[in-house]
Order: structure tokens, then C-alpha cells, then sequence
């Protein structure tokens, strides 16, 4: 039953991603080099759609 009532209403993905020993050193080389993610621009919640085209761009 719940199986008939849930049918389309969820969407999966998937989502592949590295090994923790990778991820740990991706980890050790961005703090010993300082690194920074760069913020051009700041959106609000309500301004998502904006933010969605200004990376989009």
C-alpha cells in the first residue's frame, strides 16, 4: 500500500564521492596551503532561484 501511494513522489540520485583516505588528504593539502573558497556574491533563501542563475552563468 505504502509503496502505491509513495510512487513518484521521490526522486534518487546518485551521488559517487572518493575514499576517506583521499578525502582526508584533500583535507591536509587545503589547510597547509591555506586555501580559501572564494564568495563573490551572497543570495538570501528567498533570492535561491537568483543564486541558481548566477552560477548557472
Amino acid at each position: 500500500m505504502l509503496n502505491t501511494l509513495f510512487v513518484g513522489l521521490v526522486t534518487v540520485k546518485p551521488l559517487f564521492v572518493g575514499n576517506r583516505i583521499s578525502f582526508e588528504k584533500m583535507n591536509v593539502a587545503i589547510e597547509f596551503n591555506n586555501l580559501k573558497p572564494v564568495l563573490d556574491k551572497v543570495f538570501t533563501f528567498e533570492e535561491v532561484e537568483k543564486g541558481y542563475e548566477y552560477f548557472a552563468k
